[in-house]
């Protein structure tokens, strides 16, 4: 059965009203109500993992097996991206905001802090996340990162990582690997990970919150292209992601558009 054919989960279950795009159920949440959301339900005792979808994903998840059924099993799944609330509207449905991964890790992370709550970070190469840790230990306390640990590891070992996460008891888990590697390690370790209170992919940000590379300026956050200005920071990296591959996104948005549903 193709993920887009899932039943739709009653809102009533998880607490927020979804709406349909490219086959998975997407939060219809600012990031105020997310993180809201998010820390009512950990205050509860439930055990969260968070997706997120933007424009490259979406073409992704046409071409790599199991990134879509990954992303499918998150229990919220929130839109990354100006494109993906630019698709919402032009097909008639209406997201309130997008929910950056960067952005929802820093409420977070001040959330966690203010609830005396520990976190792990893994990903990124060793010396920036080492940085990030010493970074978050000074400013919120020696206890406040229980572990980290680097993204450049193989996938047989993976496992093993999963298990000293889990032995660490961190109430927050932020993995800042790229895709398809986040939601795969968060989807095939999820057994082994199902204490951990709250799960998140968060691509890049890493190397943003440790001061490694520059985000975009509010103002060009706020007007919706802060994909340029990470173009113009990384041209060669980034040049097929921003040209290609949104035109492949515009097709499958078209067909997102004929269809019935």
């Amino acid at each position: 059965m193709e993920i887009g054919e899932l039943p739709v989960k009653p809102e009533k279950l998880k607490g927020f009203r979804t709406l349909r795009l490219f086959g998975l159920e997407v939060a219809v949440m600012d990031l105020p109500q997310t993180v809201q959301w998010i820390m009512g339900k950990i205050q509860t005792g439930n055990c969260l993992m968070h997706a997120d979808i933007n424009t490259f994903k979406v073409v992704q998840m046409q071409e790599i097996p199991g990134l879509k059924q990954a992303v499918a099993a998150a229990d919220i799944i929130s839109a990354d991206g100006m494109g993906i609330v630019w698709a919402a509207k032009l097909l008639g449905k209406k997201l309130p905001d997008r929910v950056t991964g960067i952005d929802l890790m820093q409420h977070l992370v001040e959330e966690a802090a203010r609830n005396n709550k520990t976190i792990y970070l893994l990903g990124a190469k060793l010396e920036v996340v080492e940085k990030l840790a010493t970074q978050y230990s000074q400013e919120k306390g020696q206890k406040f990162v229980v572990g980290f640990h680097h993204g450049y590891f193989k996938e047989v070992e993976e496992h093993q990582i999963a298990q000293e996460i889990a032995q660490c008891q961190p109430d927050f888990l932020f993995v800042g690997m790229t895709s398809p590697r986040k939601e795969n390690f968060l989807f095939r370790q999820s057994k082994v990970l199902a204490s951990i209170p709250y799960k998140m992919g968060v691509g890049g940000s890493f190397d943003v919150l440790s001061g490694m590379i520059p985000r975009a300026p509010i103002w060009i956050q706020k007007m919706g292209l802060e994909w340029a200005f990470r173009l113009s920071k990384e041209p060669v990296r980034l040049f097929k992601r921003y040209t290609w591959d949104n035109l492949r996104f515009l097709k499958l948005l078209l067909i997102e558009w004929k269809s019935p549903a």
